[in-house]
C-alpha cells in the first residue's frame, strides 16, 4: 500500500475525541489530526511528521446574537504564527455571510450567499484590495447545478455537474484564447 490510514474515536466524560492518522509509506512521513468535541465547541489539532510542533490549532463553535446564529472560528497556525479568523453570519432567512480575516497581513474577505430562490443563489465576494468577485449557482435539477465565479477583469469560471459528469471551464479575460475546458465522470466499483 501507499498510504495506510487510521482513525480512533472514544468518549472521554462529556467530550467526544477522534484521531485521524495517514502515514505516506513511499515518504515515511505522517500527518496526525486530533478533534475534540464538548458541548458547542470543538477542539482541532493538526500536525505532521515534519516538526514536533502542531501545524494548526483551532476552535469552532456557534452562538445567537439578536435571534441571528453566527458561527466563530479562530485557527491559528502554531509554525507561522498566523491567526485566521473565520466567521459565518445569518443576515436573515435567505442571507448569510462568511468573513475572514488573517490578523498578521490583515487581508479580508467578506462573501455574501444571497439565496434568490430554491434554483437561484448570488454570492458576491470583496477582498482586501477591492477586489470583488461575483458567483451565481443554479440548480436545473436535484442531480444537476452550474456554478459560475465572474472576477472583473480578471476571469470568467463554471463548473457544472450533471449526476457523476462534471464540465470545468476557465476563462482568462485578457487572453481567451487560453481559456480551459475540463470533463471528467465518476463511477462507483
Amino acid at each position: 500500500p501507499s498510504v495506510v490510514k487510521a482513525s480512533v474515536s472514544q468518549d472521554v466524560g462529556d467530550v467526544a475525541v477522534t484521531v485521524d492518522a495517514k502515514f505516506n509509506v513511499a515518504s515515511k512521513s505522517a500527518d496526525v489530526s486530533l478533534t475534540a468535541k464538548a458541548d458547542a465547541y470543538t477542539l482541532s489539532i493538526a500536525g505532521d511528521s515534519s516538526d514536533l510542533t502542531p501545524s494548526s490549532v483551532g476552535l469552532d463553535t456557534s452562538f445567537d446574537v439578536a435571534g441571528k446564529k453566527i458561527g466563530f472560528n479562530p485557527v491559528v497556525n502554531v509554525r507561522t504564527k498566523e491567526v485566521d479568523i473565520n466567521a459565518d453570519i445569518e443576515l436573515t432567512s435567505s442571507a448569510s455571510a462568511h468573513v475572514e480575516v488573517n490578523a498578521m497581513t490583515q487581508d479580508a474577505t467578506v462573501e455574501v450567499s444571497y439565496v434568490v430562490d430554491s434554483d437561484n443563489t448570488l454570492s458576491p465576494k470583496w477582498a482586501t484590495g477591492n477586489k470583488m468577485s461575483y458567483g451565481w449557482t443554479h440548480k436545473f435539477s436535484k442531480d444537476s447545478t452550474i456554478d459560475v465565479t465572474f472576477e472583473p477583469n480578471e476571469s470568467l469560471a463554471a463548473e457544472w455537474t450533471d449526476g457523476n459528469w462534471k464540465t470545468e471551464l476557465s476563462t482568462p479575460l485578457a487572453n481567451p484564447s487560453d481559456s480551459k475546458v475540463s470533463f471528467s465522470r465518476e463511477w462507483a466499483l
